[in-house]
């Protein structure tokens, strides 16, 4: 990675870590009733954006590339996702429960899925991703409890953004990470 890259991607997380900040001072700024509300504008805003993101990337350098279809394919579902999540603000608490739940469980599983791939591959930094990995999940089910079973909305809201502070760690902790670089000879 180069030093641009490390900027960028430290940037990213700090910007990360704010958007996790900002999530828990809306909530008890706007009060915890409208937790679910709160959750459901940030993520489908930074779906959006993530997905015009990679569309940008596709119409400007992955179309050129071999395997670039599959850029445009990845960017239009992002993209859609967050169109959906958009949509869905108006529904009962319990569907947008179970919809961050299953989000929660889908990011942590391919987490824990690269960990073990990187393991098997012989990686060395494949610890921290699979603790990472199963926090995600962890915080998944918690929010499902707070959910269905308190019915406190300020607490999911309260996971929601303590779980995005630990993704923009993560983004900060791969920018001081030695990666391996492999060459083709």
């Amino acid at each position: 990675m180069s030093r641009f890259q490390k900027i960028k991607n430290l940037i990213k997380g700090l910007i990360v870590i704010l958007f996790g900040l900002l999530v828990i001072g809306l909530v008890y700024y706007e009060g915890p009733d409208d937790g679910l509300e709160v959750i459901i504008f940030i993520l489908a805003a930074a779906l959006i954006l993530r997905g015009m993101g990679v569309l940008h990337f596709y119409s400007t350098m992955a179309r050129h590339m071999v395997g670039g279809q599959q850029v445009l394919y990845v960017g239009f579902v992002i993209f859609c996702f967050g169109l959906l999540t958009m949509s869905i603000h108006n529904l009962h608490p319990s569907f947008l429960i179970g919809y961050l739940f299953v989000l929660y469980a889908f990011t942590g599983g391919v987490d824990v899925a690269g960990a073990l791939s990187a393991r098997k591959n012989g990686a060395k930094h494949w610890r921290l991703k699979l603790v990472f990995g199963i926090l995600t999940i962890i915080f998944g089910l918690l929010a499902a409890v707070a959910g269905f079973i308190y019915k406190s909305t300020g607490v999911i809201a309260l996971i929601y953004g303590v779980g995005v502070i630990i993704s923009g760690c993560a983004m900060i902790k791969n920018v001081f990470t030695k990666t391996e670089v492999v060459y083709i000879q």
